[in-house]
This record gives C-alpha cells, structure tokens and sequence, in this order.
C-alpha cells in the first residue's frame, strides 16, 4: 500500500465558508438603531450647539453655545474624523449630475457655480478647523500643537494649491468666452496661511460653443474636488489616532466639556442596549412565537483528493465507500464515507489561467460603467501571474482577477490581455485547393443607439 503523501498540500486555501458568502444586510446587526460612535455625538454636540441661544448676565442673546466646544480639541477632532465622505461624495455628484442634465447655458452655468461653491465648502472647513486650533495651540500643549502642524501640512502639502486653483478658475469665469462675470466666491475668512493675494486668472471654459465651454470646465472642477477629497479622507484617517488619544490622555479638559465627554461615553452603555432591540426581537419571535430550535448535529464533512496507483489508467470508487481518517481521542476509528460514485483517472491540471474585464470608474471620461481593460494572467496561482512563487506556499490569489489600474507596477498581479476571437464550423474544414470564404457579421439595430449614447457622453465629458 502506498504511503501518503502531502503532495496535494500546495492546493489547499483558507477557502470560502457558507457564513463569509452570506449578505451582511441579512444580519440583525447590520443597521443600528442608534449607530453613533463617540466622534458622531460629539461633533452632533457641536452642531446642536450652534441651536442653542445664549444669553449673556444682562439676559441679552450673544451667540450660541458652540464657542462652549468648539474650544476643546477632542470636539475639534471628532468634528474631522467624523465627515461623511460617502454623503459628501453623493452631494457633489448631484452637482456634477445637475450640468450634465442641463442643456440651456443659463441653467447648465448656474449648476457649475453650485459645484465651485461646494468645492469652496469643503475647502473652508479645514480652514474653519486651522482657526479653531490655532486660537487654543500653545507650544506646551503638545495634544493642539501636534493637531495644528497636521493640518498645517495638510494644507502646504496639497490644499493651498487646491484653493488658488478654484480661485483663479473664479476669477477666470468673468472672461468674455467664459460665463462673462466671476462665481464670485468669498475668500475674506481664509487665514494668511493660503496666500490668495497673487492669485491670477486662468480660463478652463474651452470651446466654441457656451455649452461646451461649460462642459469642458466641470472637467477641471472634478479633478479638482477629487483632490480635496483625497485631503479629507487623509485627514479623517490621520486625525482619527489623535482623536482616540485626546479621549485617552488629556487630562485637562475644562469641567463643562469634561462632563460631557464623560456623559456621552455612559451612553454608549444604552445605546449597545438599543441597538440589541433587533436580535432580541427576532429571537422572541422565532424561539418563543413560532417555536423554532436550532437544528440537531450535522455529520463531518471532508474533501478527499484520490490519485491512481501508476499501472492503472482508471479506477471507480463506489458511493458508500469507507475510509479510514484516523482516530480520536479516545482511540475510536474515524470513518468517512464516500457520498457518490467516483471514477479517479490519471488527468491532471496543466494550469490555471485568469481574464479579468476591468470597468474602472473615471468620472472625467465617461458616466457609463464601460470595459476599460481587459488583463490576463497566463499562470493565475503564482504571485504575478506570470509563475513568480508565493513566499507563502497557503497565500491566496485573485481567482477570477482583479483590477489592477491603481495597483503600482511592481505589484500587478495580471498584464494586458492580447484579445481577439475565432470561428470554427465543420464547413471550414477544407482540405486541398484554393477558396474565398465571404463571413457577414449582423447585429442588433438597437445596439446602435448604445453607441451612439457613449460616443454623446465620451464627447460630453
């Protein structure tokens, strides 16, 4: 009887369970009642603050309650990383929607002014956040000083050209061939540190005609706010280890905001219990309403891998076939057996290939989700794709490919994919003599409109 051998053992994975493949909408705990992290209260605090009137000792109102909080840099800090990037992402893209729907200038102008102002917008909260610091960050509270250089270099790094670019667009849209007069943005609030006195005009409105103009400027304005963007989520992501450390550490609050905190940090305690309303709810309604239980034991499953002995060609193993697995604990034989009949033969895997369409979203190019590459991998279970090892022998790999548009070039795993196709027919299989094979082609009339749809958009955008 032949040994066995772990020969097989390279093939084995992590592999997918039932439970990973299940939908996470699907569980109790997928949407909260109450789903606020301590950074959510505390910036919701600070916007419920602005609400709130106050009166000053001789009963006469005198701004609200925000200067209250806005003092203290954990509500500074959870005010950041508490941005809602993917709202923030939907919001402007109804701008961007708005121009393209448009088809009268006025109307279609009137929309990209509401793109430069959100633009303008969130560029301002950082300045809004630089003011705040700023007034409380002091060389000997390191906490601040350490949150003001971060935003500092936020803004050296990348933002301050983000800001005289939309100002110098603004500035160019008074030209003749433009919109004719500026958005007329307010710059008045911005600190020193952005320097927007020098700023010039520059034309982005290119074009013969009003509208194209228009269209060819909300080009500039996207890559523009997909810069900001990137600023905000490398802000929420950076601040988000200062923000916890605030919490932690600084012992220093004033007594007001200390209670506070203190306060919103017990409410976490009711709201885990709110949020268990939905688990409980459904474990009453099951277990006690219809009087389910939770199904009995389920047999041990295995995957067995056969080879056949060297002097046969085949071998069928029948359905019901006992196969010894070792055993237990207790010394007792354990015994699987065989589900169906199985016919082991000699075939074996000459390799595993991988073609991967890739549809990767440039907003600047075109609104349709169109195939923009197509990436092969000629030997898919290697690290390239190309047979380089893997420096773990159990290191998974994309099975059906992956994109590979943003990854570096160093790491693609697939490379472009020589694409083409065949025809076969039994009347193409001609032996002697010399002929002409005339092929038509047809296709759907309706395919047409398609076309043409994304010609309209690759022109438009």
């Amino acid at each position: 009887m032949t040994e066995a051998t772990n020969k097989y053992q390279s093939i084995f994975g992590f592999g997918t369970t039932q439970n990973s493949r299940l939908p996470k909408a699907l569980l109790p705990d997928s949407i909260h009642i109450e789903g606020k992290d301590l950074a959510k209260l505390m910036a919701y605090s600070v916007d419920y603050a602005k609400k709130l009137r106050f009166f000053n000792e001789s009963n006469v109102q005198d701004g609200t309650w925000e200067p209250f909080l806005n003092t203290d840099v954990s509500f500074i800090l959870a005010n950041i990383v508490s941005q809602d990037l993917e709202r923030i992402n939907e919001e402007f893209g109804s701008q961007v929607e708005a121009v393209l729907q448009n088809h009268q200038f006025a109307e279609k102008s009137l929309a990209l002014e509401g793109a430069f102002r959100y633009i303008h917008g969130l560029i301002a909260r950082f300045n809004t956040w630089y003011q705040q610091i700023h007034a409380i960050s002091l060389p000997n509270s390191e906490l601040e000083y350490n949150v003001e250089l971060e935003l500092v270099s936020i803004i050296d790094g990348q933002l301050r050209e983000d800001l005289q670019k939309l100002k110098s667009y603004d500035l160019g849209a008074a030209a003749k061939d433009a919109l004719g007069e500026a958005v007329g943005l307010d710059y008045s609030s911005f600190e020193p540190i952005w320097y927007l006195e020098a700023v010039e005009a520059v034309n982005i409105f290119i074009g013969d005609k009003p509208n194209d103009r228009v269209s060819r400027a909300l080009i500039s304005l996207r890559l523009l706010y997909r810069s900001v963007y990137n600023a905000l989520n490398y802000a929420q992501h950076n601040f988000r280890p200062l923000f916890e450390q605030s919490i932690r550490q600084k012992s220093d609050h004033k007594p007001d905001t200390g209670l506070l905190i203190t306060f919103l940090q017990l409410y976490q305690h009711a709201q885990r219990d709110l949020n268990q309303v939905s688990i409980n709810y459904l474990r009453f309604y099951y277990e006690h309403f219809l009087q389910l239980r939770p199904q009995g034991c389920v047999p041990d499953e295995v995957h067995l891998s056969l080879e056949v002995a060297g002097h046969l060609d085949r071998h069928v193993v029948p359905a019901g076939t006992r196969l010894l697995a070792g055993q237990d604990a207790d010394g007792n034989d354990i015994r699987f057996e065989t589900t169906h009949e199985l016919e082991v033969n000699s075939a074996s895997l000459e390799s595993i290939r991988t073609i991967y369409l890739s549809k990767y979203n440039q907003p600047e190019v075109t609104s349709f989700e169109v195939i923009t590459g197509m990436y092969a991998a000629p030997q898919a279970n290697s690290r390239d794709g190309k047979g380089r090892p893997f420096e773990d022998p159990h290191e998974s790999w994309p099975t059906f490919g992956e994109e590979q548009a943003l990854k570096p070039s160093d790491a693609d795993t697939m490379a472009n994919a020589d694409i083409g196709f065949a025809i076969s027919a039994p009347i193409l299989r001609m032996k002697e003599g010399h002929r002409k094979v005339t092929m038509t082609l047809f296709f759907d009339p309706e395919s047409i409109q398609i076309f043409k749809k994304l010609l309209l958009d690759i022109r438009q955008n």
